[in-house]
Parts: C-alpha cells; sequence; structure tokens
C-alpha cells in the first residue's frame, strides 16, 4: 500500500444505545425512554473530536433516529462534518442470520432514516457484533454501499465473546449475542475487496471480487490484540499507548473502532444492574477521558484523520490496482 495511504485513518464510534447494553446482558428493559448515551455520552465524543478538530464516521442504529432528541445531536453531528452511517435498524445481534429480506428491510429502513436526518445517503455500514454473512452483503452491495468496516480481525476477542457468552448460558441468563463466525476474525488487517461467496477471503481477480470494500478495524500487534475505546478505558495509560504505538508503526490505514459508552460517566443515570454488568462503566470519566484523548492526539501525530468514506475513496483504488483481470493487471477506471 502506497505511502500516501499509509498515513490515513479513521475515528469511528458506534453510537449503540444501552438497550443494546441490556440485550448482552440479559437485563430487562426499562420504560424510561431517556438515554444517557445520547443525551451525556455522545455529546461528550462530539466535544473531544470539535476540540482536536477531527471528523469521525459515526455508525448509528436506526431505530434510534425516531427520537426526536436523538435525531437532532446526529444533525448536529453531520452539521459539524462528520459522517453518518448506516448500523442496522434494530441493530439485532442476528442481523446476518435473518432471511435475506428481513435483512433488507433492515438496512434499507435505517437508511432511510439516515437521509432523511443527513441530507446524504449512507455509504458504509457496519454489522451488529461484527457479524456478517454472504446474503447481507449482497444486501449492501444491492442498496449501492461503497464499504463495510465489520470484520474485527482479533482471535482474542472472538475468544472472549465466546467465554462470555458461555457464562451467560451457565447462568441461565438469555444474552442477545452471538459467539459468530471465527473465520471473520482472522481476517487479514488491511482493506480488501472480498470474494463473492468467501467473505473472509480477498479476492485476486476482479471478477471473484465484491463491488464493496471491506475496510477491517485495526488490531495491535503480532498477537492482534483488539484496539478498541473498550480495552483503551480499561486498560492502564501505558498498556494503551503502547497498543496504539503498536497500530501506528504498521504500514497501513488506523482504524479506531469506539463505542458511544465509552464516553459515558457511571453518575449519567445508569441502572444498578446495568452498571455491575458493564465493567467500562466502573471506570471515572476523567480516567476514560484522559485515555481517549491521548489515544486521538497520538493518532493525529502519525495520521491524516478523516471520515471512513473520504478514507474508502482513496483506498479503493489502490485495493482494485491488486486485482487482476484474467491474470494480467488491468487499470480500474
Amino acid at each position: 500500500m502506497s505511502g500516501t495511504h499509509q498515513q490515513l485513518g479513521s475515528v469511528s464510534i458506534d453510537v449503540d444505545s444501552t438497550v443494546c447494553y441490556r440485550q448482552i446482558h440479559g437485563l430487562p428493559f426499562p420504560e424510561d425512554e431517556a438515554d444517557p448515551i445520547y443525551e451525556k455520552a455522545l455529546p461528550r465524543f462530539l466535544d473531544a473530536m470539535a476540540n482536536l478538530n477531527i471528523k469521525a464516521t459515526l455508525f448509528v442504529i436506526g431505530r434510534d433516529l425516531e427520537n426526536s432528541a436523538n435525531r437532532k445531536i446526529i444533525e448536529q453531528a453531520a452539521a459539524e462534518g462528520h459522517e453518518i452511517a448506516n448500523h442496522s435498524y434494530l441493530h439485532d445481534y442476528a442481523l446476518s442470520r435473518l432471511p435475506q429480506e428481513d435483512m433488507r428491510q433492515d438496512v434499507r429502513k435505517a437508511h432511510v432514516l439516515i437521509q432523511e436526518v443527513t441530507g446524504q445517503a449512507p455509504v458504509g455500514f457496519r454489522a451488529p457484533g461484527y457479524n456478517q454473512s454472504e446474503a447481507l452483503f449482497d444486501v449492501l452491495e444491492d442498496l449501492g454501499y461503497q464499504y463495510d468496516s465489520s470484520f474485527f480481525p482479533t482471535p482474542a476477542y472472538f475468544a472472549a465473546r465466546a467465554t462470555a457468552i458461555g457464562m451467560y448460558q451457565m447462568q441461565k441468563k438469555t444474552s442477545h449475542s452471538l459467539v459468530g463466525e471465527m473465520r471473520e476474525f482472522l481476517v487479514p488487517p488491511e482493506p480488501f475487496f472480498p470474494m463473492r461467496n468467501i467473505r473472509f477471503k480477498p479476492a485476486k481477480l476482479q471478477e471473484h471480487a465484491r463491488r464493496i470494500l471491506e475496510v477491517p478495524i485495526s488490531v495491535a500487534g503480532p498477537a492482534r490484540l483488539p484496539w478498541l475505546g473498550t480495552t483503551l478505558v480499561l486498560a492502564p495509560d501505558r498498556v494503551g499507548q503502547m497498543m496504539t504505538r503498536s497500530v501506528l508503526r504498521r504500514k497501513q490505514p488506523a482504524i479506531l473502532e469506539l463505542h458511544a459508552i465509552d464516553f459515558a460517566d457511571p453518575q449519567d443515570g445508569f441502572e444498578d444492574a446495568l452498571k455491575t454488568a458493564q465493567n467500562d462503566l466502573k471506570v471515572p470519566l476523567n480516567d476514560k477521558l484522559r485515555r481517549l484523548e491521548n489515544t486521538f492526539q497520538e493518532m493525529a501525530t502519525q495520521r491524516q484523520l478523516v471520515p471512513m468514506k473520504k478514507l474508502v475513496q482513496s483506498l479503493s483504488s489502490v485495493c482494485k490496482e491488486k486485482l487482476t483481470w484474467l491474470g494480467a493487471t488491468q487499470p480500474v477506471s
């Protein structure tokens, strides 16, 4: 990958509302419509981006945009130059296993809501729980999406999630999270065009390649440790710094994934059961913000940070040049 493209990076954030975490931990859903994620955590993220003049990508859940207060903050984010991308309508962890028409309706419903709120059709998608499928890729291609960023190539994360789900099953709790397909957590860590019908393999021939670019979330070091907001807020400052520097040493774009809950204060109004189950809600806000802002500053010194759609526009031609047509490299228009 050429030097220019190596120097790019993106900060992305999954705006998962508290209902998503209740689903993971098998907790009941309170009737209260107010959500600290949108009311308090997401504004903190936008402030952090504004302070460093970073334009990010927000993966939003369509259902949340049916709330007028939530719509306003997403409108604000779009007006400030952030990309608004699709994170599905319901955030169903089993979206990739649904009948294809149900997938299509879910993704399209979120697509329409995002376009209504921002005035722009989304071009990027991230699947709930990082769970993709061939049928879901087909839906994204049919809807004209330019990129997917669902793959998280870290076996350590896959193992940790499988262990957590197994523990919930032993405790007779119902978690909506899925273990997923291990091969998706073993994909190459750099952007690639997936093979049609073998999504976790980079295509080598143009006739075998999908039209949508896969942009995996970055991982740290030879062990491919999960480099994401959850790890950064839970780990000591020095550990997070070492992971970030490991990512930035690699000659490829740096894609950081955050969750809005990374910017939540334990005192923001979350119920006790969720604070007990969710480890990052036990970390003081000041510690979280310091660790995350240090990460952003480190990234900004070594990467040009742009929204993912802009990064993809730059990367697509480079990745296409790696493909061959009938055994001979062809220029791509």
